[in-house]
């Protein structure tokens, strides 16, 4: 049994939909806003990765290149889950909308991020026990410096006050950290390219505690017995994530009829 950050986000929000996925092998397509930020993550992978293994940035056209490829093929791979309002526009539209705005998330990162970040480690692969052998957090920290970690994420809008502090994906990274490294990142930041009406970026610094740590442990392990019942309560139907829009389940989950 091992959990990653996608499915602790998935069990924290709706452990109904998490069955779906992961016990019954029920896979949907990604929406827009996945496909978009998984093209542009590919661009700042690409770019930090080059940074790391040349010294120097990966040509800027080759970035936006890469980030185009990624986006198309995702969608080829995987589809795209429309909404009816996309679903009028077409999938040829939307897929349009998902290169152009990947291509300028991934370009804003390159000019307006990137050069101040010198990594150690791009898309560092790890894997850790928790209390029993066949039990493991595994996963992929984004970037790596010499003073700690570094997430990227995109938005539509700008990111609100304190986000980093509650974000438990920075918490799982700083405890790999920590582990890997026997000591506490100087540094914590979160990364926002944001498209709205204009483009912006946001950095979020934070910190994490040995407490903070311990708390979210304690939610790994509830976790894990959660799994192991086999007993999966639906979210509460008020959350905006409990909507066909946003839910690849809605349709067919018994706890959203009317």
């Amino acid at each position: 049994m091992h959990l990653s950050w996608s499915q602790i986000r998935m069990l924290m929000r709706c452990p109904k939909q998490w069955e779906f996925r992961y016990v019954k092998g029920v896979i949907r397509p990604p929406n827009f806003a996945l496909v978009r930020g998984a093209g542009t993550h590919k661009g700042v992978e690409v770019n930090m990765r080059n940074k790391l293994d040349e010294g120097k940035p990966m040509p800027l056209e080759n970035v936006l290149d890469v980030t185009r490829d990624a986006v198309i093929s995702r969608i080829e791979e995987n589809g795209l889950r429309l909404t009816e309002e996309e679903e009028s526009r077409g999938l040829k539209v939307i897929t349009g909308e998902a290169v152009d705005q990947a291509v300028s998330l991934s370009a804003l990162h390159y000019t307006d991020v990137a050069p101040e970040i010198e990594p150690i480690a791009v898309e560092k692969e790890w894997e850790l026990n928790i209390g029993e052998e066949d039990k493991s957090l595994k996963g992929r920290i984004d970037i790596e410096t010499a003073k700690g970690i570094r997430d990227t994420k995109t938005s539509g809008k700008m990111p609100p006050k304190g986000s980093a502090d509650k974000d438990d994906q920075l918490t799982m990274y700083t405890l790999v950290y920590r582990i890997l490294n026997k000591k506490m990142p100087e540094e914590i930041i979160l990364d926002y390219l944001v498209k709205s009406k204009e483009l912006k970026t946001a950095r979020l610094d934070t910190t994490r505690t040995v407490a903070r740590l311990e708390a979210f442990l304690l939610r790994i392990e509830t976790a894990f017995k959660l799994m192991e019942s086999g007993i999966y309560m639906p979210c509460d139907r008020s959350n905006w994530w409990c909507d066909p829009r946003w839910c690849g389940y809605y349709d067919e989950c018994p706890y959203t009829k009317e």
